[in-house]
């Protein structure tokens, strides 16, 4: 982790705040039987927590799974909790061979939301009480010593495997500090988090937040919505061209994205459509500026083309351009 990484992060921002700046309420009605949820069953106990959350009705629209030991195939991190928005078959998780057993890794292009369980001691970020008695004095949002180092870089090494394994604005995370907890929200500006709230003597601030995130709309839970599922008839063509290149010899329909770009040359607004099998070259930074490129089959002109993908801190979006390396 970078010196700059350390200073992106900011806070504490209000609970109520981040709620209501973020996460849009829903119109259905919570449900009222979260008593089932109780801190001491379920404090440091992944499984129990799932349980817990399956069982209040809080979550129906997602799918809590316990990664302590299923780390990426890739990174080979583990956040405790990964959440998705559904588990049909295999779309979420990709099965190996270890020996003669299998098993699952966890699958960032699928994760929407994680969750770190750390201990009461573990929670490096200066309170707003702190902020306020060394104003005057204060360097940084974070108290930083070698284990904060190591923690936030726990944090931002989460957030960046899944920033980059998706097309991301931004994400959301929750962090547990034994009977106390934060909410993140990440992005290439930075990250900001909540003031601590005590989850074990009042949970509704937990509750809230998840069943919020349940029903939030893919842009709210900051999914780039210009990049959309493939028709089977452009899969087609498009696997036929990227094959051609070297490195992508093996590209299936499941890796494919469809990306729309709006045309700046043409009077008309057109939109361009380029499908992809992912970025070919991109920054392990989470924030500040970025380049993704792809390799990319435009499918008006049948041809590939490089396709990049800028980051840019001023907009609430991405700018990409394309250049075409011919037939």
């Amino acid at each position: 982790m970078t010196f700059d990484a350390c200073e992106k992060f900011v806070g504490p921002m209000p609970v109520h705040t981040f709620l209501a700046e973020f996460l849009p309420k829903p119109h259905e009605s919570r449900p009222t039987n979260q008593f089932l949820f109780t801190h001491s069953t379920v404090s440091k106990n992944e499984n129990e927590f799932i349980k817990a959350i399956e069982a209040s009705g809080l979550c129906p629209k997602l799918k809590f799974v316990n990664t302590t030991s299923s780390p990426d195939g890739e990174y080979r991190l583990k956040p405790d909790i990964s959440i998705y928005s559904d588990l049909p078959n295999h779309s979420h998780w990709h099965e190996h061979s270890a020996g003669s057993k299998k098993a699952k890794l966890l699958n960032w292009r699928a994760v929407d939301l994680w969750i770190e369980n750390k201990g009461k001691d573990e929670d490096v970020f200066i309170s707003l009480e702190e902020m306020r008695k060394d104003e005057e004095d204060l360097e940084s949002h974070v108290q930083w010593t070698q284990a904060a180092y190591k923690t936030c870089g726990q944090f931002i090494a989460y957030a960046s495997a899944l920033h980059r394994a998706q097309f991301r604005v931004f994400s959301f995370s929750v962090v547990l500090f034994g009977d106390t907890g934060r909410l993140f929200r990440w992005d290439r500006s930075g990250v900001i988090y909540t003031e601590l709230f005590n989850w074990a003597a009042e949970p509704d601030t937990l509750f809230e937040f998840l069943w919020r995130f349940n029903f939030l709309s893919d842009v709210d839970r900051g999914f780039d919505t210009t990049v959309t599922s493939v028709p089977d008839d452009e899969a087609e063509a498009a696997i036929c061209k990227l094959k051609t290149y070297e490195g992508l010899e093996k590209v299936r329909k499941a890796d494919l994205h469809k990306i729309l770009v709006r045309d700046g040359h043409a009077t008309d607004g057109e939109l361009r459509s380029y499908i992809t099998a992912g970025a070919v070259w991109y920054t392990e930074s989470l924030f500040g500026r970025s380049t993704f490129g792809y390799i990319a089959y435009e499918v008006a002109r049948q041809t590939l083309c490089t396709s990049k993908t800028f980051g840019a801190l001023i907009s609430r979006g991405f700018k990409r351009k394309a250049t075409y390396i011919g037939n």
